[in-house]
């Protein structure tokens, strides 16, 4: 895997502070009081029993991220929410949001996360939380053929790069 980093401005992107101190949170039964947190942020609780996984987080992860730093998120813990949030990118800026499909293009299945840049095979790499095969806040590699959008805070600086 390559870190392929446009422009990583943490000045510029407070989110991604936020969501860089989060690396390694893990869905373990036992130690879930982060995820609970990220959940809290779209009004979902965890499961029941603690010894079953949550539901997907991966929006509540991005929800909480920009909560933290001030900037409203979409309050919904559906990734493919994201797409009607802020402003659309033409070209990705670094820690943008990003919204891919997931098991096929017209549904509502997605998952969303924080981009970073391209993968040597030019996939997209993404900060996010539970990831694909690792329920975990990490770098996933994502196929550019599933890409939705990308997406940037309304009302920043960045907008004039739309």
């Amino acid at each position: 895997m390559v870190l392929g980093y446009l422009n990583p401005d943490l000045n510029r992107c407070p989110w991604m502070r936020t969501a860089l101190l989060q690396w390694g949170v893990s869905d373990i039964p036992g130690l879930r009081a982060r995820i609970s947190s990220y959940l809290a942020s779209v009004g979902d609780p965890l499961t029941d029993s603690d010894t079953h996984q949550t539901t997907n987080w991966c929006s509540a992860f991005v929800n909480s991220c920009m909560e933290k730093s001030g900037i409203h998120g979409t309050g919904h813990d559906n990734a493919r929410s994201w797409l009607g949030w802020g402003v659309p990118l033409a070209l990705p800026e670094w820690g943008c949001v990003t919204v891919f499909w997931r098991k096929a293009p017209h549904t509502h299945w997605g998952h969303v996360g924080f981009f970073l840049g391209y993968s040597q095979h030019g996939d997209i790499l993404l900060l996010g939380g539970n990831q694909t095969l690792n329920p975990q806040v990490c770098v996933g590699e994502y196929p550019r053929s599933r890409l939705l959008g990308f997406r940037w805070p309304a009302g920043t600086l960045t907008e004039a790069t739309v």
